[in-house]
């Protein structure tokens, strides 16, 4: 559906222009002149006036006038069609529930309107103040305009330059009281007895808790090795050890470790054979070398850096065998010497026992015999 806008006056004259009079053989014909009674000359022109006028306003012109504008904002069918008293507002309902208003400068829409039924007659006040809608069920809305008449300061015009000027339904144009609340910062402080809301921010997961989130686990252990490698320290060595335990219980550390090339091997054997000596971290590594050693024991003789890489961390690990058995001889040692001085401590407690009641017994046998009567 589409609302077309044609000047009438233009129209007319354009339909008008394009008539003329008969011709015959590329001339006009001759006037003829009356003939018969005066009556009969009278009633003769009154018959060719009214089939001259007749000709003029049902013969259709050669082209029809294009309009001066026209538009579609309605998805239904277009039922009726309303200006105001002034001109400057051109409204239409249709059927598909809405009444549209546009402005006669350029035809755009400044409001629409929304009714819960089918639209199909409206008609306007003649101060523009009042709007009359009746609609497909049958019922009536009456609506009224937010002003009767223009504010102080308003005036009308046909073109807004200004951005700062706003235009109401009647077209006319006003600029807003400034709101100095709107600009002025908060700088109050709460009271002690205000309850405050504060507000918490969503802990981002890192790159490697997104990988296990999406079951990505060879790519989880790939972020953690490069962060390792990017800043080797503790917090980078317990993320590792971690994300090594979460794989593990996951079941996923076969995943993880398969289908990996010598770049890719490299820095999970550096990392090992960092941390392999360290006896906080001993269970979880030994378990990672067991299982790189079962799934690359027939292609790692291929890679000259990864059986260096192993050879390190074989001595490391053959070093911290012979420190731990040392370790243990000692501690074999130290219990032994803890033994035997206990069974010190219990023969000197023994003793010190006898010699103690055997003074007790002197002592009271001396004062038995002090008691004696002489």
């Amino acid at each position: 559906p589409e609302i077309g806008v044609w000047d009438v006056v233009a129209g007319r004259v354009q339909g008008l222009s394009g008539l003329q009079q008969p011709q015959k053989g590329g001339r006009h014909e001759e006037e003829k002149e009356p003939t018969g009674s005066a009556a009969e000359v009278e009633e003769q022109e009154q018959e060719e006036g009214s089939n001259l006028e007749r000709q003029q306003f049902t013969k259709a012109p050669a082209a029809l006038p294009r309009p001066a504008f026209h538009c579609s904002n309605h998805q239904k069918t277009i039922t009726c069609l309303q200006y105001n008293s002034t001109g400057s507002r051109l409204l239409s309902g249709g059927l598909d529930h809405f009444v549209k208003v546009y402005s006669t400068t350029g035809y755009a829409v400044v409001h629409s309107m929304a009714y819960p039924a089918p639209i199909l007659a409206l008609g306007l006040s003649p101060d523009g103040n009042q709007l009359v809608v009746g609609m497909q069920d049958g019922k009536t809305i009456f609506s009224s305009a937010p002003f009767v008449g223009p504010r102080p300061g308003f005036f009308r015009s046909k073109t807004a330059k200004d951005a700062e000027l706003f235009e109401d339904l009647r077209g006319f144009l006003y600029r807003p009281e400034k709101r100095r609340d709107w600009d002025r910062p908060i700088v109050a402080a709460p009271d002690p007895s205000d309850l405050q809301v504060v507000a918490r921010r969503v802990q981002r997961l890192e790159k490697y808790d997104q990988y296990l989130k999406k079951f990505r686990y060879h790519d989880a252990l790939d972020q953690g090795l490069r962060q390792y490698a990017a800043k080797p320290n503790t917090e980078s060595v317990m993320v590792m050890v971690c994300l090594l335990e979460e794989l593990v219980r996951r079941n996923g550390l076969r995943i993880a470790l398969v289908g990996r090339t010598e770049a890719g091997l490299l820095p999970l054997l550096m990392f090992l054979g960092s941390a392999v000596a360290d006896p906080r971290f001993s269970s979880i590594t030994t378990t990672v070398l067991e299982l790189v050693l079962e799934i690359y024991s027939g292609v790692v003789q291929f890679s000259d850096k990864v059986v260096a890489q192993l050879h390190f961390i074989h001595s490391r690990v053959s070093r911290q065998v012979a420190f731990l058995n040392e370790l243990s001889v000692l501690e074999g040692m130290l219990q032994c010497i803890s033994v035997s001085a206990e069974v010190q401590g219990e023969k000197r407690a023994c003793a010190g026992g006898a010699e103690a009641v055997a003074s007790e017994n002197s002592l009271q046998e001396a004062l038995a015999q002090d008691r004696l009567p002489e």
